[in-house]
């Protein structure tokens, strides 16, 4: 028995219905995944502001490094002029390392 153009026709819709179904869940289940992910525009103001902060911190943390090296360079220099201040501060050291 062969198929009749009106039935290779229904088939054909069937076919096509059972696609367009599928077609619109799969979609559906990727639209709920990505759902709660952020905007183009979010995410790079987002960046934008955590790429600032980072800016920020590294300029604190090099002139925190400056600091450190101009207190150890006056340190060093009252070490030269008073010799007995480097005794000191190697027993405290011992004390708080110890």
């Amino acid at each position: 028995m062969a198929l009749t153009q009106n039935d290779l026709i229904k088939i054909q819709e069937i076919v096509q219905e059972t696609v367009k179904v599928e077609v619109k869940q799969e979609l559906d289940d990727i639209n709920e995944k990505i759902n709660h992910l952020p905007t183009k525009k979010e995410f790079y103001d987002k960046m934008d502001e955590l790429i600032g902060d980072l800016e920020t911190r590294k300029i604190e943390y090099e002139v925190g490094l400056g600091q450190v090296s101009d207190k150890e360079e006056r340190i060093a220099a009252l070490e030269e002029i008073h010799p007995k201040a480097s005794i000191f501060k190697a027993k405290s050291a011992e004390i708080w390392y110890n």
